[in-house]
């Protein structure tokens, strides 16, 4: 279960590194992907998706107990008001009334009910009690059949039950983007129980297309049309908190839905690897596709992983290996970028850059050049390859 009320050390900046890429990063470590580091400083990788701000670690050890005590008042503040907000905008959203406006809604709804977005078990809000949370769906399905964003935003198990409404949103999202790999990866979830650990095969798929730039567009957009007022607003972005483009941007993050990756690198090394004659190709064709052209970063570097675990020559590996590099190379840089308070504030460069780039790893690139942050790794920069 994760809390999707954005506390201090989960926020971002204005350079729209909220505490997703640090969840990104530590949902890379979990697939065995060891994350990049300097060779002097091995336990960075252990460390770096640590992003937990303790503001009574420093406080003596009489008075830490108070501190404390204050803090967790502060964060249940924020919650409520978090949770407050979330209902009264997404009844704002509701009436504007577009079908992207309708599915945000929906995710936003789920939010306030149950104050997380990825419980299991029947703690779901249901479609079928919740009668407002189900007609914002089936008009967003409704009047945004042609739009993949949609479609995305909907991939989200509302229910226990909601297996045909998958089923059908998997197929139509096909029929629009042949060319994504997305929806065939979602649908062989939803049809057959880890049907993804098995590579996906398909002659049109040629990219892996979250919509990753226009999600964060429109949910910023969703936020800053209706912002909270100003008693929400002290409670929310009070002291260090980061502004509303920051807490959106955490937000979109939040309804971005991904594929089950770990069945797939499981699907790709040891044993499983060599279960089937066509495996290792399959794993080399999905990787491929994954590295070359996604708009994740995470997609990249699962692709990367798949291309290393089923190489056929030590060269091939060495060449997966060092694109592995460069992306770590990137996320490193983002993350000391991260640390900089006085960057952090910069959102003029961050929309710009997100209007500008179709997919993640452009953005950073983007920002990080803006800011004079070299993108490309020192010959001498290390990393930790795969085992």
């Amino acid at each position: 279960m994760i809390d999707l009320t954005p506390t201090r050390s989960s926020w971002s900046s204005g350079v729209a590194t909220p505490g997703w890429h640090a969840a990104w990063f530590a949902f890379v470590a979990m697939l065995a992907l060891p994350l990049p580091c300097r060779a002097q400083h091995p336990g960075d990788i252990a460390a770096w998706p640590e992003t937990t701000d303790t503001p009574c670690a420093s406080v003596d050890a009489p008075r830490r107990a108070d501190c404390e005590a204050r803090e967790a008042e502060r964060d249940a503040e924020r919650s409520r008001t978090s949770r407050d907000y979330h209902a009264w905008l997404a009844d704002r959203l509701a009436e504007d009334g577009s079908a992207r406006d309708l599915a945000i809604a929906a995710h936003l709804r789920a939010m306030s009910i149950s104050g997380t977005l990825y419980e299991t078990g029947d703690s779901l809000p249901s479609l079928d009690k919740d009668t407002r949370l189900a007609a914002w769906v089936q008009r967003a399905t409704r009047e945004g059949p042609d739009d993949p964003l949609v479609h995305m935003l909907l991939n989200r198990r509302f229910s226990t039950s909601d297996t045909m409404r998958l089923a059908a949103l998997h197929a139509q999202w096909a029929r629009i983007e042949p060319g994504n790999v997305v929806p065939l990866m979602f649908a062989a979830e939803t049809e057959r129980p880890r049907a993804s650990a098995l590579p996906i095969r398909s002659p049109t798929a040629s990219r892996f297309d979250l919509h990753y730039n226009a999600l964060l567009l429109a949910v910023i957009d969703a936020f800053e049309r209706h912002p909270p007022g100003a008693n929400r607003a002290a409670v929310l972005f009070g002291g260090d908190v980061p502004t509303l483009y920051s807490y959106a941007s955490s937000m979109a993050m939040a309804m971005l839905q991904l594929p089950r990756f770990i069945d797939t690198i499981d699907a790709c090394r040891g044993d499983a690897l060599v279960s089937a004659p066509e495996r290792r190709t399959d794993c080399q064709q999905l990787g491929h596709l994954l590295a070359d052209d996604s708009d994740t970063l995470i997609a990249h570097m699962m692709g990367l992983a798949l291309l290393v675990r089923a190489s056929d020559t030590p060269c091939e590996r060495a060449a997966a290996e060092e694109r592995r590099r460069q992306a770590g190379w990137l996320m490193h840089e983002w993350r000391v970028l991260s640390d900089d308070q006085a960057i952090q504030a910069d959102e003029t460069a961050s929309r710009q850059a997100l209007s500008s780039t179709q997919d993640e790893m452009s953005y950073m690139r983007v920002i990080l050049q803006h800011h004079g942050i070299a993108t490309e790794p020192a010959p001498d920069w290390k990393h930790v390859p795969l085992p």
